[in-house]
C-alpha cells in the first residue's frame, strides 16, 4: 500500500489496513515468522517464564509468539490482545481448537479487566510503534493487571543500534504527512526510556542491547545466542 494514498485518522484504522494488506507472516514485522516466535518464547523462558505461569501477550498479532506460548503454558494461562481484529481472527485460525487461550480486541490504552495476577507481560515489537507519550499511558495502566512480582519483557529499538540507524533513516526519508499515514516505527535510548518507565511506576531491571550478539543464550545451548536486533528490556513494578 502506498503511504501517499491513505488518509486514515486512527491508529486502529492504520493497523487494520496494514494487517489486511500484508500476509500473516509479514504483518507482525520482518524476519522468519517461526524462528522469531520461538526466540520470543525462549527469551521469556530465560527470564523465568514457567509452564504454570500466566502470560499476557500485548500486541499478540497473528500469534507469532502466542502459538508457541500456548503450547508451552500447559499448566498456566495465556492472554493476548491486539488492536487489529483481522490479526486476532488469523491468530484463532492458526491455533488448535482444543487449546486453552483468551484473546481480546484492545482498542485503547486500558487493558482487559483481569485479576492482577499476571506473572509475565510480553510486548515484542509493540512499543516500537508508539510515541513515548502513549508508551507512558500503557505502562501506567498496565499496573491494573500486574502486581509487585510481575515481570514485563518488552522490545525497543535503540537509536545507536544497526537496526535503529536503519529504522530512523527509513522514517526520515518520508515527508511528514506520508510518514504519519502509515504504521510508524520509533527509536529510543536507555536514558530516555528510563525516564518514561520511572514516571509510569516501573524500573529497568535488565537492558540487552540489540547489537549484543551474546545477550540471550538459546535454550539448552551455552554457545549459541539469539540475535534479535531489537533491544530486550525487563521491567519490574516500583
Amino acid at each position: 500500500m502506498d503511504p501517499m494514498e491513505v488518509d486514515l485518522s486512527t491508529y486502529e484504522e492504520l493497523y487494520e489496513a496494514h494487517a489486511q494488506s500484508n500476509p500473516i507472516s509479514l504483518s507482525v514485522g520482518g524476519g522468519d515468522y517461526e524462528i522469531i516466535g520461538r526466540a520470543e518464547l525462549e527469551i521469556l523462558q530465560y527470564f523465568g517464564l514457567k509452564a504454570e505461569s500466566t502470560l499476557f501477550d500485548f500486541g499478540c498479532g497473528t500469534g507469532r509468539l502466542g502459538r508457541h506460548a500456548i503450547e508451552f503454558l500447559n499448566q498456566g494461562n495465556y492472554y493476548g490482545s491486539d488492536i487489529s481484529e483481522t490479526m486476532l481472527r488469523e491468530f484463532r485460525n492458526m491455533v488448535e481448537t482444543d487449546s486453552s487461550f483468551t484473546l481480546f480486541h484492545q482498542r485503547d490504552d486500558f487493558f482487559p479487566a483481569l485479576s492482577g495476577n499476571i506473572d509475565f507481560f510480553a510486548a515484542f515489537s509493540v512499543f516500537t510503534h508508539m510515541e513515548m507519550e502513549d508508551t507512558y499511558r500503557y505502562l501506567c495502566n498496565l499496573k491494573a493487571i500486574t502486581n509487585l512480582n510481575s515481570i514485563a519483557v518488552i522490545s525497543l529499538i535503540d537509536y545507536d543500534s544497526k537496526l535503529g540507524h536503519q529504522i530512523f533513516l527509513e522514517q526520515a526519508s518520508l515527508p511528514h504527512d506520508p510518514r504519519w499515514n502509515g504504521v510508524r516505527s520509533f527509536c529510543t535510548s536507555r536514558e530516555s526510556f528510563e525516564i518514561v518507565a520511572r514516571l509510569s511506576g516501573w524500573r529497568i531491571e535488565n537492558w540487552i542491547h540489540g547489537d549484543d550478539k551474546k545477550g540471550i543464550p538459546k535454550l539448552n545451548s551455552s554457545s549459541e545466542f539469539w540475535e534479535f536486533g531489537q533491544s530486550v528490556v525487563v521491567l519490574n513494578r516500583v
